[in-house]
């Protein structure tokens, strides 16, 4: 059976969840093409669930640079053209009329030549005159190395 079970108790939720996913790959595709933002390539539904394939990424995300390769420490020479990048990420989020709500060294992909990817647009929404957002806190816990 190749289709997603669904607890029928939990369906609306469920559903809801798949509605939230398209929204987060139809928003990312829209800004497909710029430099420091992920690619989405194709979404989907099948087996009662729903799908994206996106950009093959090669690299860390930052928390993982700073925690194990630089031990909480980055120089300033490699976390500018991170900061540079994630800048003009925003800017087209911001100019398309959305607001990412997750922006965390989680969520910032740096690709092994040292450029950035904005990545994880789950908590990302519309924003306009009289809409407000709620907020997103998100506690990271930083890993590292003892060398």
């Amino acid at each position: 059976h190749s289709d997603v079970l669904i607890n029928k108790d939990c369906a609306a939720y469920f559903f809801i969840q798949i509605r939230r996913f398209i929204e987060e790959a139809k928003m990312i595709s829209a800004l497909s093409g710029t430099p420091q933002i992920v690619d989405i390539y194709h979404c989907f539904t099948a087996n009662n669930t729903a799908y994206y394939s996106m950009e093959y990424l090669s690299g860390n995300n930052l928390l993982e640079l700073l925690c194990c390769k630089y031990n909480g420490k980055m120089p300033w020479q490699a976390l500018k053209p991170v900061i540079n990048d994630d800048a003009a990420a925003l800017k087209v989020v911001h100019d398309s009329g959305a607001v990412h709500r997750d922006i965390s060294p989680d969520n910032i992909f740096v690709l092994e030549d040292g450029r950035a990817k904005l990545i994880d647009f789950g908590a990302a929404r519309p924003y306009g005159r009289g809409k407000r957002l709620t907020e997103i806190l998100k506690k990271t816990t930083p890993r590292l190395s003892s060398t």
